[in-house]
């Protein structure tokens, strides 16, 4: 069945590209097929075997499936393509840009891990065939080393939740049983007749970080919210972690819509120079009014440093 499923899509994909003319007719014939597009074809099989029998996907809405079998499908004719036309740039930046939005899916950790594979052998595909085609899909190679990582898989971890105000709402540690995924929440909202809401600032501070000896740190948050007014409720601050040090607000331009709960990984963002080679805390500052009273959710905090 999948071998014929593959010969369909290869006339098919070889179909799109024939071409006639009155004067001379061109016949494109079948190439042996590349050994990287057979083993991402195998890949694609399993997975989509594992989507229809229900192991995969299971959280997601009829229109998320419907959005990921289409990617895989995508990946599927292109990756033929290139099996056929090796030379064929368009359908390798075509790949890749699957291989973005599929990136993007906010998938499950489980989900994560059945598309592992999948997703590994496409990024291999792709440098493989960018390579004959002398282009350079992914950029420079990322060679930054994570020394710090917190994502609350274990609870709020080192960190500490303080009250900066009396009455304020609190930090909690919460679990999105759908998702399977983990962090830190806090929401001022009342409804019903819990009260009114509540106004004040609360703090989500890190352990103390040591940046000595460390070169080129960057910070990356993941982080969702939704409900916001006034984005200045919510603040990523940094400071020297000795007494008396002022916090200083950390500018990210990667920022979650505010229209969904979709977790978005921000930049990685220089620590500010003042601070390079220091003892840093960086916090999460929540100051919410009676009438902005966002929610907001921290799924991690990153730091890098610059590597060899």
């Amino acid at each position: 069945m999948k071998t014929l499923k593959t010969a369909l899509i290869l006339i098919l994909t070889l179909g799109l590209f024939a071409s006639c003319s009155s004067k001379k007719e061109q016949v494109l014939v079948a190439q042996p097929m590349d050994p990287q597009v057979q083993n991402l074809l195998s890949d694609l099989d399993s997975l989509e075997d594992n989507i229809h029998e229900g192991m995969v996907l299971r959280a997601a809405t009829a229109q998320e499936r419907k959005d990921v079998e289409y990617l895989l499908k995508r990946v599927r004719v292109l990756s033929m393509r290139l099996g056929q036309f090796p030379g064929d740039t368009r359908a390798t930046m075509a790949l890749y840009e699957a291989l973005r939005k599929i990136e993007a899916l906010d998938l499950t950790t489980i989900d994560q891990g059945m598309f592992t594979n999948t997703l590994t052998t496409l990024r291999m595909t792709i440098d493989h065939y960018s390579s004959i085609q002398g282009i350079n899909v992914f950029g420079p190679r990322d060679t930054s080393i994570a020394f710090f990582k917190e994502d609350f898989k274990k609870g709020i971890g080192a960190f500490s939740a303080t009250l900066e105000s009396e009455g304020a709402a609190e930090w909690k540690h919460a679990f999105y049983e759908p998702k399977q995924t983990y962090y830190m929440e806090i929401k001022s909202f009342k409804t019903g007749t819990d009260g009114a809401n509540q106004a004040g600032a609360s703090r989500l501070s890190s352990p103390v970080i040591d940046l000595k000896d460390k070169k080129g740190v960057t910070i990356q948050v993941g982080q969702a919210y939704k409900f916001v007014k006034d984005l200045e409720t919510m603040k990523i601050q940094i400071k020297e972690a000795v007494e008396g040090s002022e916090w200083t607000t950390l500018k990210f331009e990667t920022v979650p819509t505010g229209n969904d709960w979709n977790v978005y990984d921000s930049e990685k963002l220089n620590v500010p120079e003042e601070l390079a080679g220091k003892k840093v805390q960086i916090s999460f500052l929540y100051n919410s009014t009676a009438d902005d009273n966002p929610s907001w959710q921290i799924h991690s905090l990153e730091l890098r440093e610059q590597g060899e």
